[in-house]
């Protein structure tokens, strides 16, 4: 009985420094960067920027593709010039909101990030900016790419690459961005046919693998939400509410893959 008493007592002071720890590391924080696909992406993680901007660290949001390609109906806009216009305008938008440090389009066509030709630039542009800012946290996609999109796993490749190619540092971190099938399934009825098509095609990951949480604000999922109003060329009021309820509405902690942790 006293070595089992020792035992819970050791376990939960091994938790306690670990915690500890974590919580130390994160009062450190002075710089993040969060490398994404598309112009809507950060919606993931919109909070905890919105969080981290609040708190005086500096944010770079990268925003890889120009979202040429991405027609809705409801927008009425058709694919090209126009659209990428318009969409540069709405990410800055969102960048105000959050008040991110400095936001940079790298303006690749989306759908296009895989094709061979892109692959090599891509890194190179990433690697530069990740040298230049020296981060202390880089968020992405997990591997998943949360609905699978090849933009979305790419960009998740391209950082993980960089980030594992430079000399480990114990208090710099890579966040990769998942979401549980709990959390997927956080609304029963979706108002919209997007909604819908999130929760039957996003690629859910395992909690066990989503071994590192941040805990935000409500004042920073309001933010986020507020954020995402600008994207009014991707959706219609109800698909915004879908998204960012099943993203942001149960919880005040989103979750991350660090394999370091």
């Amino acid at each position: 009985m006293k070595n089992s008493i020792q035992l819970i007592v050791l376990f939960s002071l091994c938790a306690a420094c670990k915690n500890t720890s974590k919580l130390n590391q994160e009062m450190s924080i002075k710089t993040v960067m969060a490398v994404f696909a598309h112009a809507d992406d950060e919606t993931t993680i919109s909070p905890l920027l919105a969080k981290y901007s609040r708190e005086g660290i500096k944010v770079h949001l990268i925003v890889t593709t120009d979202g040429r390609h991405g027609v809705r109906p409801h927008a009425k806009i058709p694919a090209g010039d126009s659209l990428a216009k318009l969409r540069k305008a709405e990410i800055q938008c969102v960048a105000d909101k959050l008040g991110i440090h400095s936001l940079v389009l790298l303006n690749f066509e989306d759908g296009t990030l895989a094709n061979p030709e892109n692959l090599n630039l891509l890194e190179r542009k990433v690697d530069s900016l990740y040298l230049l800012i020296k981060p202390d946290i880089l968020f992405s996609w997990g591997a998943d790419g949360g609905t699978g999109h090849p933009d979305h796993r790419t960009v998740s490749n391209i950082t993980s690459e960089v980030f594992k190619k430079h000399p480990f540092r114990a208090s710099q971190k890579l966040l990769l961005f998942g979401l549980s099938k709990k959390t997927i399934n956080t609304i029963s009825k979706p108002k919209s046919e997007l909604g819908k098509l999130m929760q039957s095609v996003w690629k859910t990951v395992d909690p066990y693998y989503l071994n590192y949480p941040l805990i935000v604000e409500q004042k920073d999922i309001e933010t986020g939400r507020q954020a995402l109003n600008c994207h009014q060329s991707q959706f219609i009021t109800d698909e915004m509410d879908d998204f960012y309820n099943i993203l942001h509405q149960k919880s005040d902690t989103i979750y991350f893959q660090n394999s370091h942790y």
